[in-house]
């Protein structure tokens, strides 16, 4: 009775997605409920604590019936807790593996019911890319503020065993909660830096309807009126306006981080990993053409991979004409030493690329 094909979405980020391509996705929930009630999340009072559970067989026969009656070849899984059960999780990702499809959870997983064995389930399922609900890099903001339940000392040990089973790492952050510091922050920069994350995605704290946020910020008026009807706040925008929270501050904090983290200090380029970096910078570029970092450090990737002279010059060409017509732009690169004239000769003896997994590289180029 459904147009398929009237509906199309693209995959979530990913160095093994390739945005100018499309995909036969669907998306599923095979559970509701979640019993944690972070500061800033409206899901419990939607859904309430208890988890409810689809049954593994019968989710496991309706993806099959979406690939055998219309194509599947990605599963989108929005479950708020997919893995809280840890032997249903393991179930379903095994009986998933048969059907060789790709599979991804975008909104984010709790990291703390992974293991060696559920990582390696669910790489062999189709988990390439694998979205951590971290939050925030001070503990003392994750324990007292966010009142998130998750063992600190876990998360650089289950993002190297996710990185060991093949699995790009994304975290998610959230930063400008009432009560965090500008010290806070920096522990957060540099916890992201050390835990050595593939790629980092950085949120405004926004008080959803629905969360304690939002009735904090209600009750203390830190928040507009204008702001308190249902649909009235924009995620993109910083509007939180507690005692010690700067906007423009909060707006630099997150800008900055996501640069320097995810661009000039990337974990995959500064490690040599030269393959998945590039296939990262491609990615951000075909979705963000506009973002001048992207296609800096795209040219600097193939530089390293001794890729002709005209593949990195074509990057960095598009680069120096954003920063040429954006003031924001050319002071962010001057604040992180960016030339306008990158050097298009590797830094330090080619490093050895990782194999690659989709096609060889000068089919790439």
């Amino acid at each position: 009775m459904v147009d398929i094909g009237a509906y199309s979405m693209k995959e979530a980020f990913s160095p093994f997605t390739k945005f100018t391509e499309s995909s036969k996705q669907f998306f599923i929930v095979t559970s509701r409920g979640c019993p944690f009630k972070c500061v800033f999340c409206a899901e419990p009072s939607f859904h309430g604590a208890n988890m409810r559970y689809a049954s593994v067989d019968r989710v496991v026969e309706h993806v099959a019936r979406l690939k055998e009656q219309y194509g599947l070849s990605v599963l989108t899984i929005y479950d708020d807790q997919i893995l809280m059960n840890k032997a249903r999780a393991k179930e379903l990702f095994s009986k998933l593996i048969p059907l060789n499809i790709r599979i991804e959870m975008p909104n984010g997983v709790t990291l703390s019911y992974i293991d060696e064995e559920m990582a390696a389930t669910m790489k062999s399922a189709g988990v390439d890319t694998l979205f951590l609900a971290i939050e925030h890099g001070s503990k003392r903001v994750l324990k007292d503020i966010i009142k998130k339940p998750i063992s600190f000392n876990r998360i650089k040990p289950t993002i190297q065993l996710l990185q060991k089973a093949g699995i790009f790492v994304c975290g998610f952050f959230v930063i400008g909660l009432p009560g965090e510091t500008r010290a806070e922050r920096q522990e957060t920069r540099d916890a992201i830096y050390d835990w050595g994350l593939d790629w980092s995605f950085f949120n405004y704290a926004t008080p959803l309807r629905g969360s304690e946020l939002f009735r904090l910020c209600k009750e203390n008026k830190w928040i507009d009126e204008k702001y308190l009807p249902i649909g009235a706040i924009d995620m993109t925008d910083y509007v939180i306006t507690a005692p010690g929270m700067d906007k423009a501050e909060i707006k630099q904090a997150v800008s900055e981080m996501n640069l320097e983290l995810n661009f000039v200090n990337n974990h995959n380029l500064r490690n040599g990993n030269l393959d998945t970096a590039y296939r990262a910078f491609r990615e951000v570029v075909e979705r963000h053409p506009g973002q001048p970092f992207a296609q800096y450090f795209l040219g600097k990737t193939l530089i390293e991979m001794g890729a002709p002279p005209a593949h990195a010059e074509a990057h960095f060409h598009k680069y120096r004409e954003i920063i040429a017509s954006s003031q924001v732009w050319r002071d962010a690169a001057e604040k992180f030493g960016l030339q306008f004239y990158p050097d298009h000769t590797p830094h330090q003896a080619p490093r050895q690329a990782a194999p690659a997994v989709e096609r060889p590289f000068h089919a790439q180029l």
